[in-house]
């Protein structure tokens, strides 16, 4: 793989930083392979993984596309639920960064301005980790849930 950064594909750095915090392979639409005999990795397509066996390294990646597609719309947090009030944070992002916040500018999140959008998204998700949100994946639709 070359030394030059793709700011519309998460690095492996990224990639790893992802799938350590428990985000699924089978949510990304990209992976890295490195052969058995070579340092660096390459970018293929997911499904091209299976032209490979286990004697090479895979690692799941996201394109920036993806990423935005698997990013929750809304968070709803609940504030009393004896009474089922929540409040909702809805998803705004700029060119260099994700914010969660109300329609009267509370905010929830904020990645604060990074160096690319990619940046600031992947921040994000694990900011949504580390704060209980799960990603859910089933055949109809995403959510994401609060644990």
């Amino acid at each position: 793989m070359n030394d030059k950064p793709n700011y519309s594909v998460t690095s492996t750095e990224q990639s790893k930083r992802l799938t350590d915090l428990g985000y699924s392979a089978e949510t990304a639409d990209l992976i890295y392979i490195k052969p058995p005999y070579f340092k660096g990795y390459h970018l293929f397509k997911k499904e091209w993984a299976k032209n490979y066996d286990d004697s090479y390294t895979k690692l799941p990646a996201w394109s920036l596309a993806r990423l935005i597609d698997l990013l929750p719309e809304y968070l709803d947090v609940a504030l009393d639920e004896m009474a089922e009030d929540c409040v909702f944070y809805d998803l705004r992002f700029d060119k260099y960064s994700v914010t969660y916040a109300t329609a009267e500018n509370k905010t929830i999140f904020a990645s604060g301005d990074k160096h690319t959008l990619l940046e600031a998204i992947v921040d994000t998700f694990v900011w949504l980790a580390e704060n209980g949100w799960k990603f859910k994946v089933d055949e109809n639709a995403s959510m994401y849930l609060k644990t």
